[in-house]
């Protein structure tokens, strides 16, 4: 039985981690972000957890090395945050964080091999792999969480909506900074595999809520590849298409003194397009991960 002073500091721990990552970082907070958290988890109440911590400071300082083009720090980093990693799996309480920590140590090696291509997707690879340890770490916190609260029959929906957050969480990363669909396309998939597993328990008041956030994914994944997109109905899209379409006819007639002028115009017109389709995706997804964080909070 775990003693009042050991349970209370467990979950000061508990409340001091879920702060930091109340507002998760993009790429260019890596350093500011590693070290913060770093600092403010000094007590080991998890080994796992503390070795996550170490990989993920690891992984923030070779994203910085990389940028100033110091490739044998960068890969030095690497090696540490790989060892980190090892530890991490070998001390991890989730089965599902251990399965993810290896793929990450592995990915990072595969890296490795191609330092010398110092490229944006390059730098874009670091940051991933620097959110998916701070996914990690986000797993491993709430199943510390769990062994502190008495669960009903719908313990496996919850861990199968924690898994599900998490590839949803690492899916942010592809689709608002690296802007890359396949990767975002598989995280997405995964966390519709894990929504899946949960709506097969039998807890009905939750399978409601299952099926509506797995449709809002599903169109979320479908509005990355669809020819059509899905947004294309939004007034504002619709409004710039037609915008877009009337200066195409005004070009056809122009002459040259305006050619340029409106050319210019159209081009504006299809990047207020684009951020303005981003911008809705970016509301599907915000909407879709409120709705998962509250069906946890729910269980």
């Amino acid at each position: 039985m775990t003693s009042g002073t050991d349970r209370t500091t467990s979950y000061l721990l508990i409340f001091v981690i879920m702060t930091v990552f109340s507002h998760p970082g993009i790429a260019a907070d890596l350093s500011t972000q590693s070290k913060s958290y770093a600092s403010s988890v000094m007590n080991p109440a998890s080994a796992g957890q503390s070795s996550l911590s170490e990989a993920r400071e690891n992984l923030s300082l070779a994203f910085d090395a990389y940028r100033e083009g110091d490739l044998e720090r960068t890969r030095t980093q690497l090696n540490a945050a790989g060892e980190s990693l090892q530890k991490a799996r070998d001390n991890s309480k989730s089965e599902k964080a251990r399965d993810e920590t290896s793929k990450l140590a592995s990915e990072i090696e595969d890296f490795k091999t191609r330092l010398s291509q110092h490229d944006t997707k390059q730098e874009n690879s670091l940051a991933r792999f620097w959110l998916r340890a701070t996914s990690i770490i986000k797993r491993e916190t709430e199943q510390l969480i769990q062994d502190y609260v008495e669960l009903s029959n719908a313990e496996k929906m919850l861990k199968h909506l924690l898994d599900a957050k998490m590839h949803f969480f690492t899916a942010e990363h592809d689709l608002f900074i690296s802007h890359d669909a396949e990767d975002a396309g598989k995280e997405l998939t995964r966390t519709l595999d894990y929504l899946d597993k949960a709506s097969e328990l039998p807890v009905p008041a939750m399978q409601p809520q299952i099926e509506s956030l797995s449709h809002d994914i599903q169109s979320l994944k479908e509005s990355l590849t669809s020819v059509k997109q899905s947004w294309i109905n939004d007034s504002v899209i619709q409004s710039l298409d037609k915008a877009l379409n009337d200066l195409s006819s005004v070009d056809n007639h122009a002459p040259p003194a305006f050619k340029l002028r409106v050319e210019s115009i159209q081009a504006d017109i299809r990047m207020l397009r684009d951020n303005v389709a981003r911008e809705n995706i970016r509301n599907k997804y915000e909407s879709a991960m409120t709705t998962l964080r509250n069906m946890i909070n729910e269980l």
